[in-house]
């Protein structure tokens, strides 16, 4: 399975210490050199830093024919370029627009809720309701009371 990611799904689980489900779900994940700056780049205290540098199976590959799209930016393009060159099976990215192109390019698209569902599902996290907490309160990212409990219930993990 060809699997590209973007940064924002790599920061957020890190932040709450689970990057290692993109692993335990997918094997290896492929990232764009802007995508891996973005990430493990940046300062070595910004979250995900250590983590995704340290992170073996988080594959940095070229992108050979890069792609711009109004209102993305460089590594959103990037991973998409990417996904689109190697025909990939999946595209991990969590940015509304970024997702519209995706879908709009043919590709299969999954953001962070959909990766702690998936995983939950799987049998790879115990207690959904908390990984999600963990996301508002540790990551700092906005989720909806509405997609909160649609996660939920889309894990059956009401």
């Amino acid at each position: 399975m060809v699997v590209v990611a973007d940064a924002s799904p790599l920061i957020l689980l890190a932040a709450i210490g689970r990057l290692d489900l993109l692993r335990l779900l997918y094997g290896r994940v492929l990232l764009p050199a802007a995508v891996y700056q973005e990430v493990a780049g940046a300062r070595v205290s910004a979250p995900g830093a250590a983590q995704a540098a340290a992170a073996e199976w988080l594959e940095v590959v070229t992108v050979h024919t890069p792609r711009a799209w109004p209102g993305l930016d460089e590594g959103e393009a990037s991973a998409l370029s990417l996904a689109i060159e190697l025909q990939a099976d999946l595209v991990v990215i969590d940015e509304r627009a970024g997702r519209r192109v995706a879908t709009q390019e043919g590709l299969a698209v999954i953001g962070v809720l959909g990766v702690l569902t998936t995983a939950r599902r799987q049998g790879l996290v115990a207690d959904l309701r908390h990984e999600l907490t963990r996301l508002r309160d540790e990551a700092g990212i906005w989720i909806s009371d509405r997609l909160f409990e649609a996660a939920l219930r889309t894990a059956d993990d009401r």
